[in-house]
């Protein structure tokens, strides 16, 4: 696997633009962005791999990712594409499972790495950006949740994503 650490920082305007991480304050945004590592990963190579332990947390900058699940006796499901933005393991940065996923890059891509010591470092340091970034996470995943429940229903799984996108912001 190919990962090759990069020396440019993230700005507090690319985190705040990510669903995960937007209404954070601005003094969380630049603590977290201080925190980021920048990986490059060439194209076919594995981020991820299901099975292993779930010790940081990622966003992609650039480029494309692949979340495949492995079934016994079976080729590997991909289940979904990943684009600038989006994030992956931000359940494992807080409860350390295992990784339910194996993650590899389409295309050369870039991610910002945030390891659990470093999340642990902010957290003690202030822990009302744990709380935030908790509370965001927990709310990021039940998008994700209602999103993929939408999807699996017969009457709207062929919408567009902008339309399910708004028909999500509707529902409470």
């Amino acid at each position: 696997m190919k990962k090759e650490q990069m020396s440019s920082p993230y700005g507090i305007e690319f985190l705040a633009a990510t669903e995960l991480f937007r209404g954070l304050g601005e003094v969380v945004l630049q603590n977290l962005a201080a925190e980021l590592v920048p990986l490059q990963i060439s194209a076919g190579h594995t981020l991820i791999r299901q099975g292993d332990v779930g010790d940081c947390m990622y966003v992609v900058v650039s480029g494309r990712l692949q979340v495949s699940l492995a079934q016994i006796g079976k080729a590997p499901q991909i289940i979904r594409e990943m684009g600038i933005g989006e994030s992956i393991g931000e359940i494992a940065l807080l409860t350390g499972q295992t990784r339910t996923a194996t993650v590899s890059a389409i295309e050369a891509t870039e991610v910002a790495r945030l390891s659990k010591e470093s999340f642990e470092r902010l957290a003690a340091a202030s822990p009302e950006m744990a709380s935030q970034l908790q509370h965001s996470v927990t709310e990021y995943l039940r998008r994700r949740q209602l999103r993929a429940a939408l999807k699996a229903t017969r009457l709207l799984n062929d919408l567009d994503e902008a339309l399910l996108s708004d028909l999500e912001a509707q529902l409470t």
